[in-house]
């Protein structure tokens, strides 16, 4: 009988839940838990593991999972919660959303994850800090035009200025890596030949959009989240809803873990 594991991570403790041997532990999450549940979870005969992403700290055990050949997946937070409701679950804690990521990844239609390479997780967790470094000099250049002492409004310049000079040396640093690789200065090479890619777009979509390239824009379009699913039913007539794979991916997250739509 194979096995379905549902993991709930969180920054000092996985929660595991074994279906349908009802099997449930929890072990720390660092190096001495993972090999501990590795070893617990070869007494079973798994065929998925599902995990939720924790803004980053399930990196760790996905990757010792996929090192010991398990395969993983990594489960929408909004399908899960959706599937929570239909199944009648409104409670949540640790252990019971470790029964509803078992439950979901042997019931639904989910892609194994593929553990990204080395540049490809350098680029993710670029962009991610990239990304904050962006929004403080937004918010730092919003907050100088209320400044009316002169020191601070100094001490702001100075701010913004290093922000900007600490985004462009990121960018510089994204272009380096990519380049660096035969296989990713190829695409590259594609994607900033067209109008309107330039090279940080560019490195977004090499480290967060592998698939790209694989499959067709449908597919693609619905991934990402741009394309329209039609909500219409009583006085919704015309409305649409756009799901799909956020851009805001944690540093290091697996590739193809989203489910197609």
């Amino acid at each position: 009988m194979l096995s379905f594991c549902g993991i709930d991570v969180s920054k000092d403790r996985l929660d595991v839940m074994v279906l349908p041997e009802e099997q449930c532990c929890s072990v720390p999450n660092d190096a001495r838990g993972w090999a501990a549940l590795v070893e617990r979870l070869r007494n079973f005969s798994i065929a998925a593991i599902g995990l939720e992403a924790s803004g980053g700290y399930e990196r760790g055990v996905a990757r010792a999972l996929l090192a010991a050949g398990i395969s993983v997946r990594q489960v929408n937070p909004f399908k899960l919660r959706q599937f929570a409701r239909a199944s009648g679950v409104l409670a949540k804690n640790d252990p019971l959303d470790a029964r509803m990521i078992a439950s979901f990844v042997g019931i639904m239609p989910t892609r194994p994850a593929q553990r990204p390479t080395p540049a490809a997780e350098q680029l993710a967790e670029m962009l991610a800090v990239r990304r904050q470094l962006s929004a403080e000099k937004v918010a730092a250049e919003n907050a100088s035009r209320l400044l009316e002492d002169a020191m601070l409004q100094r001490l702001s310049r100075r701010r913004i200025r290093r922000l900007a000079a600490d985004i462009e040396l990121l960018a510089e640093r994204l272009v380096e890596i990519v380049t660096s690789e035969v296989a990713l200065a190829h695409r590259y090479r594609l994607l900033t030949s067209m109008p309107g890619v330039g090279p940080v777009l560019a490195c977004t979509l090499i480290a967060l959009l592998p698939e790209l390239g694989g499959m067709t824009r449908k597919q693609v379009a619905a991934l990402v989240g741009v394309a329209p699913y039609a909500f219409e039913s009583c006085a919704l007539k015309g409305k649409a809803l756009h799901l799909g794979r956020s851009c805001e991916r944690p540093p290091g997250a697996l590739h193809g873990g989203d489910e197609r739509q």
